[in-house]
């Protein structure tokens, strides 16, 4: 058996008046402490088991667990089920509009008794290796239980409770709004037919099941990357990637937008001196402008260049 664990202490602090309608600032401290078991049951099973225990300065203390039992069938072939849960909080956001001391609008409002938003994810993967060949798979299938996710509700108050200058009588506190289930596939195919050269496949298809109508449609049912890589000597490395993208509607502010497809192009030369210095060109969207977050929103092609160094 093997066992891994260790602590974090961290303190955080938020100023941000258009927020929080306050000028006061939000502090507190974070604890965590985690653990994790590597147990060999036999000389084919393996079994994880891990967990993290965390307190929040202004939310309840909480566990989370995950699990995970590895099956090696044949060698260099593993089938694996997994197990995990976790928890979110969020609070405080309250976004006003002021004329001097007078308030004319409020957007958002805190929420009042609001629950931990919480996760549960069980997955059933496989892992296969053609070493001789140069191959690996990676497919994972996996269903994601969200619940009591925090979101803003549109309440209309009384009449005779507009705020004064605007007659806007409209507000949206944070709610836990809504659940979702996520259910999918996904791969990841690396194959390097060359010594210097590499290919690495991704693909996934998600269908999204939830109580709010904009988040069932708020992820692609299909996402693609291909990603083709070589390394030529003495230190020039160049890469090629392709990606396509489903249509989608993002949630809160942002709209529908179509599928697209774009292709990027990287080209680095890096020197084996002091520093590790690398000096790339970047390439964006080789093919037509697409939209992102709104139909207005383009994403056109773009170029740049990168300087990183090592110490």
């Amino acid at each position: 058996m093997r066992v891994v664990w260790g602590g974090e202490i961290r303190r955080d602090t938020a100023y941000a008046p258009g927020l929080f309608n306050t000028r006061q600032r939000y502090a507190g401290a974070i604890y965590r402490v985690f653990g994790n078991a590597e147990w060999r049951l036999h000389p084919q099973w393996l079994l994880n088991v891990g967990a993290m225990l965390e307190k929040h300065f202004y939310a309840q203390s909480q566990v989370s667990p995950r699990v995970a039992l590895n099956y090696q069938f044949l060698p260099q072939h593993t089938l694996r089920l997994g197990f995990a849960r976790a928890g979110f909080f969020e609070q405080n956001a309250n976004d006003s509009i002021y004329k001097g001391a007078m308030l004319i609008d409020q957007l958002y409002a805190p929420g009042q008794n609001l629950h931990t938003e919480s996760l549960i994810s069980r997955e059933i993967g496989y892992l296969g290796e053609w070493r001789e060949q140069g191959v690996s798979l990676d497919v994972r299938l996996f269903r994601d239980g969200y619940s009591d996710i925090i979101s803003t509700v549109r309440v209309t108050q009384p009449f005779g409770t507009e705020y004064t200058g605007i007659g806007n009588n409209k507000i949206f506190p944070f709610v836990n709004a809504f659940d979702v289930r996520n259910y999918g596939a996904e791969y990841q195919l690396r194959w390097r037919p060359l010594r210097n050269t590499w290919l690495l496949l991704n693909q996934a298809w998600v269908t999204v099941r939830s109580t709010g109508k904009e988040i069932s449609r708020s992820s692609p049912s299909n996402n693609l990357s291909l990603l083709l890589s070589h390394q030529f000597s003495p230190g020039w490395q160049a890469s090629l990637g392709y990606y396509k993208v489903n249509a989608m509607t993002w949630p809160e502010e942002g709209d529908p937008v179509k599928a697209y497809s774009r292709v990027d192009m990287r080209l680095a030369k890096s020197w084996r001196i002091a520093g590790n210095p690398e000096l790339a060109l970047v390439v964006q969207n080789l093919n037509a402008p697409y939209a992102e977050f709104r139909p207005d929103n383009l994403f056109d092609r773009r170029a740049y260049a990168t300087l990183s160094l090592d110490w």
